[in-house]
Order: C-alpha cells, then structure tokens, then sequence
C-alpha cells in the first residue's frame, strides 16, 4: 500500500512530465553528490531539471499518462540500475549540450543517456548521439535566416554590379587625367 509522501512524489513526477518538451533518462551511477548538485545547477540555468526518481515512482507516474509509452520504455529494460530523470521544459537539444559539455569538463563518461522521448516519439541512445552534434535552436534560427538573406543579397549585388563597374570605370579615367 503506497504511503502518502509516496502519492505525492507520483503527482510531482506526473506533472513534471505533462510540463516537460522532452525527457531523457540517464544513468548517473559514477557522480557523486556535488557533481550531481553541479549538473542540476547547469541544466537549471538551461530551463531543464534533473532529478533522480526510483525506477518504480517513475513507471507509476508515466504509466498514469501514457500508458504505451511507459510499456514501449519497460520492454526496452531501461529501469534497471540508478536512473536519473533530465525534463527539458524549453528547448529538447539545449539539455543534452549541457550534459555533454558537463562530461567533457569532469572528464567523466557518465551521466550516459538511455533513452529520451517526447510526445512524439521515442529516441534511443544513438538518436540522443546525434541529437546532440546538432547546433541549438538559436544557431539553427540564425543559419536559416543566413540561408534565406544570401540570394537577396547576391541579387542586389548582382544588379548593382553594372552600376559599380562604371563608376570604378569613371574613378580610374580621373585618376589618369592629369
């Protein structure tokens, strides 16, 4: 019979993954306390959390939202030794940067992700990979709107090309005038 602090922590996780853009779930088992404490502070500053939950208060929480996806993550065998809970609430690829400029910086090989999802899907550890080379979502705004102003620019210098040429024409006859 779950006790009341036990219900409560449920309702806590339930609601963190309602709110959450994306969450991954991560083994955490060779940090200690203050690198723990030290990563929560970096993906805090990112609008993420990180929080180590019991395999079993997780299950319950994401099985009384989404039934399938607490089945699909289950027959993965991803609750199995220590996990830690990483709810994204901005942007999905921001959180996973921070992790893994975390572990370059401690020189550590964990926290390594297990699998992540979102409302959308599911993304196992080699997606979460290659989720992470991707650039942010500020540098992919910036690079798109690149990618959109380049034509217009080569079309005006384009058509102001026969416009500069003559005045570098008339520049170079003054400067030979004596």
């Amino acid at each position: 019979m779950p006790n009341q602090k036990k219900k409560e922590i449920v309702a806590k996780i339930e609601k963190l993954i309602k709110e959450a853009q994306a969450i991954f779930l991560a083994d955490y088992s060779t940090l200690s306390a203050n690198q723990i404490n030290q990563l929560r502070n970096n993906l805090k500053e990112n609008q993420a959390r990180l929080m180590i939950i019991k395999n079993r208060l997780f299950k319950l929480a994401l099985a009384a939202i989404n039934k399938d996806v607490a089945q699909k993550i289950e027959e993965k065998g991803i609750f199995q030794g220590p996990i830690a809970a990483i709810f994204s609430q901005a942007d999905e690829i921001l959180p996973l940067k921070t992790v893994a400029q975390f572990k370059q910086e401690e020189g550590k090989e964990n926290p390594t992700f297990k699998l992540g999802f979102n409302q959308k899907q599911i993304y196992s550890a080699e997606e979460i990979n290659q989720l992470i080379k991707l650039p942010d979502k500020q540098t992919l705004q910036a690079q798109v709107v690149g990618a959109l102003n380049n034509p217009v620019y080569g079309l005006v210098n384009s058509l102001s090309w026969s416009m500069k040429q003559l005045i570098w024409t008339l520049q170079s006859l003054q400067e030979s005038k004596p």
